[in-house]
């Protein structure tokens, strides 16, 4: 091996070995993506296509007044140059709004709060409440705990049932871990521990 080449093959040992770190990811991105997995897990899970219980407060509102109920919601969120014309839909500070990021995840969680009427008139009922809850205490707390994603402290019963000042059922262990560092462990945690009952679901503890 003559010494050039011997030179030359280091450098690309050397180099190959000194892969670049990924990007880490927006935690605003990651939560925004952890809703709408959760989203789509309670319509599969349900069958429902009105929105899952929030934990927020929301207010039905009508949907000639929606757009400037969500765009006062977004100036209050902090972003300031939100502004809504007719013609032209929402800006922020002239440019076209982002779906992304900490205004992407403000937009979800105002959308979520004024819904229009229509969207989300059909509560779940108490008894699927109750299923609910026991599913959460059963099987996906002690699933996220194995998993190394411990929930916070889950409300009581009685406290789920009545929803404090969001609606009934609106807690979910999800809401409650330390946020995930990317979006595929999100994935991960949810293929591990699903966010809401199957048909395959065992039944928990009576």
């Amino acid at each position: 091996m003559t010494k050039p080449f011997a030179v030359a093959l280091v450098a690309v040992l050397l180099l190959s070995g000194c892969t670049a770190a990924p990007t880490p990811e927006d935690p605003a991105d990651v939560e925004l993506y952890l809703q709408s997995r959760l989203d789509t897990a309670w319509e599969q899970s349900t069958g429902r296509t009105t929105d899952r219980p929030s934990t927020a407060a929301v207010q039905l509102v009508l949907p000639d007044g929606w757009p400037y109920v969500m765009n006062r919601c977004m100036v209050e969120s902090g972003f300031d140059g939100y502004s809504y014309e007719p013609k032209l839909g929402f800006s922020n500070a002239g440019a076209r709004r982002s779906a992304t990021g900490a205004e992407g995840l403000a937009w979800y969680r105002c959308s979520v709060s004024f819904p229009e009427i229509g969207d989300n008139d059909a509560p779940v009922s108490g008894t699927e409440l109750a299923a609910l809850y026991e599913y959460y205490r059963a099987i996906l707390e002690p699933c996220l705990l194995i998993a190394g994603s411990p929930a916070a402290d889950a409300p009581s019963r009685e406290q789920f049932l009545d929803g404090g000042e969001g609606q009934p059922g609106g807690w979910n262990p999800y809401l409650s871990i330390e946020l995930p560092a990317s979006s595929s462990i999100v994935d991960s945690l949810l293929h591990r521990c699903a966010a809401y009952p199957t048909a395959d679901t065992p039944k928990g503890r009576s």
